[in-house]
Parts: C-alpha cells; sequence; structure tokens
C-alpha cells in the first residue's frame, strides 16, 4: 500500500520501504527516492516545515503555546487563573488550517481546485 501526501511545493508518496518525495524548486522539478528511515523522515519534515509561511509558524507557535506553558506554570506552581486551552483545540487547528497553503501552478485552475475540493 502506498500513502501519499502533499504540501505547499510538492507531494510525498511512503511505501513499506521507501519514500519519494517530487517538488518545485526554482521552476524546474525535483524528485527523489530514499530508504524509509528516520532520516528521510526528517528530510520530508525539514522540507514541509520550510515552505509554511513564516505567519504559520508563529500563529502555530502561540496557539501551542496558551495550551502548554498555563499548564507548565501550574505544575511550577504558579497560578495564572486559567489552565490554557484544552489539549484537543490542537485538532481544530490543524483541521481548520488544512487547507490554507494552495498554490495555483500551470494548468490548475480555480474551477478545478474548487471540483477537487467538492469531491473530496
Amino acid at each position: 500500500m502506498i500513502k501519499g501526501m502533499s504540501y505547499q511545493n510538492g507531494i510525498f508518496f511512503i511505501g513499506k520501504k521507501h519514500i519519494s518525495c517530487a517538488y518545485q524548486h526554482q521552476g524546474q522539478i525535483v524528485d527523489w527516492v530514499k530508504p524509509l528511515n528516520s532520516k528521510s523522515l526528517l528530510l520530508a519534515s525539514r522540507q514541509v516545515l520550510q515552505t509554511m509561511p513564516h505567519w504559520f509558524k508563529l500563529v502555530a507557535f502561540i496557539f501551542v503555546s496558551l495550551i502548554v506553558v498555563p499548564r507548565i506554570l501550574s505544575v511550577t506552581g504558579i497560578e495564572v487563573g486559567w489552565h490554557g486551552l484544552p489539549v484537543y483545540s490542537i485538532f481544530y487547528f490543524l483541521f481548520g488550517t488544512h487547507f490554507i497553503f494552495l498554490k495555483i501552478y500551470g494548468n490548475i485552475t480555480v474551477q478545478s481546485i474548487k471540483f477537487l475540493v467538492f469531491v473530496v
């Protein structure tokens, strides 16, 4: 079974023993195939994180801080009167921002994207 994941600049396919990636870099398509191990997964994670907009990283950091920091302060004995956002709210954040980074390349039109979103 092959699983796939798209991200800002490209797509990953992950099989039982290998991970492959194709992405656009300076107008050229770049691809690679590597054995599925921790090094290749870290490389894939780095590619995804580097393509995320800075504003999204900042908002995600603030959001996670609103979950974690009040709990850490409470454990250390510093009471702030608020226990932070519920832990499950991180899922709302991730699901709610899933389709934000859409780019339109080549022959992909707004109508075809609307159709794909409707079908899914």
